[in-house]
């Protein structure tokens, strides 16, 4: 799925939404608010798969401290035969030994085969959970850049282009079920990026990525009106034996993301 672009390489906005186009070329308006409150559900029920985990290690820690070792079955059984024996016939010690090993092979094999059922279970769990967070932060940070003034007015840059060379800087943090609690948030070589204008707290979306693209060391070739970026650079894909890539290949885009600026590489975002 692709942003949709205007004839001026801008993104087009319905009712104040980005607007993007599937593989089938059909028109979808995405809705933030609503992204935000699926988030919150998300995170709701990531949080009752967490508690269901720890329940399950509960239950098998509590198992292995009850029995150590024992079934619990095994063990009544080998106690109503001592009762009923002859005080005066003791069992051997070989006796005793194949009662106690028998039993504890019982209860192994048990607490073998929860522990893998609790593994499997784990697993499927945390791999849901990494899916659906996955999804979330790319609706969220992709959407910041489709709406993004900053990226639209003084970038060369296609909104689409600006997530995939710059979206690994930003995080989408927060907890619980109020989706105030949530923001994408800038990191620089690690840190989170304080804002210049407001000193101690985190800079918002707009400041981090103008922050970002003033250390990157091409910026000149991606800032309008400087270096060989702007309209001047974007004509000059217009002339003959300029090279085309698709949309679709984003490690060309990334590789080539100075040329795309100067307008000596174009990208096809049908493709």
């Amino acid at each position: 799925m692709k942003l949709k672009l205007d004839g001026d390489g801008h993104v087009v906005v319905q009712d104040g939404k980005p607007v993007y186009v599937d593989d089938g070329g059909k028109d979808i308006v995405i809705d933030t608010p609503l992204i935000m409150t699926r988030l919150a559900a998300a995170n709701q029920e990531s949080a009752d798969r967490r508690k269901r985990i720890g329940e399950l290690e509960t239950e098998n820690k509590t198992l292995k401290d009850a029995f150590d070792g024992l079934d619990a079955e095994e063990a009544r059984k080998a106690l109503e035969i001592v009762k009923n024996l002859d005080q005066k016939k003791l069992i051997d010690a070989g006796q005793v030994e194949l009662v106690k090993n028998e039993m504890a092979k019982t209860f192994q094999d048990k607490e073998s085969a929860l522990k893998k059922q609790h593994e499997v279970e784990v697993g499927d769990l945390k791999g849901k959970i990494s899916q659906k967070e996955g999804l979330i932060y790319q609706q969220l940070v992709t959407n910041r850049f489709a709406l993004s003034p900053f990226v639209k007015d003084r970038t060369t840059l296609p909104p689409d282009i600006a997530a995939n060379q710059f979206g690994h800087h930003f995080k989408v943090e927060g907890d619980g079920n109020d989706i105030k609690n949530y923001r994408v948030v800038g990191y620089d070589n690690g840190e989170k990026i304080l804002s210049r204008e407001r000193y101690g707290e985190i800079a918002d979306f707009e400041e981090a990525i103008q922050i970002i693209i003033d250390k990157y060391p091409s910026k000149d070739d991606i800032l309008r009106g400087s270096g060989d970026g702007g309209s001047g650079g974007q004509g000059n894909a217009d002339g003959g034996g300029v090279k085309t890539i698709p949309g679709s290949d984003q490690a060309a885009i990334s590789a080539n993301i100075d040329k795309i600026a100067k307008g000596e590489i174009k990208v096809d975002m049908s493709r």
